[in-house]
């Protein structure tokens, strides 16, 4: 992570009006007023296109979001679609038209203004977009009605990148 743009981002960020708890949905509740702008979720089901996007008519903004993946990835990809309004990033990859009709359905295509969907991860806007999310992410608080971790392999693997500082681990470790 490029430490300028996440200096730059982590000043940013304490400007905008954060939801307690947190989580990308609540989120996006502060970010459109805080933009000056609607904020729509739109959920869509897996079509092989893009995991995310952001539409632009002159009034609203769209951000449509995979819902058929985990609910930790859900929150990174709207996060990840936040970065790129709080980027204000302008230029959007050419979506191949029946991919925009099927995301699109509801909207009149002549009021689109601009359509962004990940194309590489290398292009400037989109390490922005992932440096935001990324940051947004470390915020967000899982919900508690998630199913336990029932195979012990998982629960090995997730008390691994537990927050909590474990002994043996990282700098100065023996290890």
């Amino acid at each position: 992570m490029d430490r300028g743009l996440r200096r730059q981002w982590e000043q940013a960020l304490r400007r905008i009006p954060m939801p307690e708890p947190f989580e990308a949905v609540a989120f996006c509740e502060l970010l459109g007023p805080h933009l000056g702008r609607e904020l729509v979720l739109v959920p869509k089901a897996s079509t092989g296109g893009p995991c995310g996007m952001v539409a632009r008519t002159d009034t609203t903004d769209f951000i449509f979001y995979e819902t058929a993946t985990s609910w930790t990835y859900e929150q990174h990809n709207i996060l990840h679609e936040c970065g790129h309004l709080l980027g204000n990033h302008q230029v959007g990859r050419e979506v191949p038209l029946d991919q925009q009709t099927l995301a699109l359905a509801h909207l009149d295509p002549r009021r689109v203004r601009l359509v962004l969907a990940r194309s590489c991860y290398h292009e400037g806007d989109e390490q922005e977009a992932e440096v935001i999310a990324t940051l947004l992410g470390r915020r967000v608080t899982a919900p508690t009605d998630l199913p336990p971790l029932l195979d012990p392999g998982m629960r090995r693997v997730s008390t691994a990148f537990a927050d909590e500082p474990r002994r043996g681990f990282g700098r100065g470790s023996s290890r």
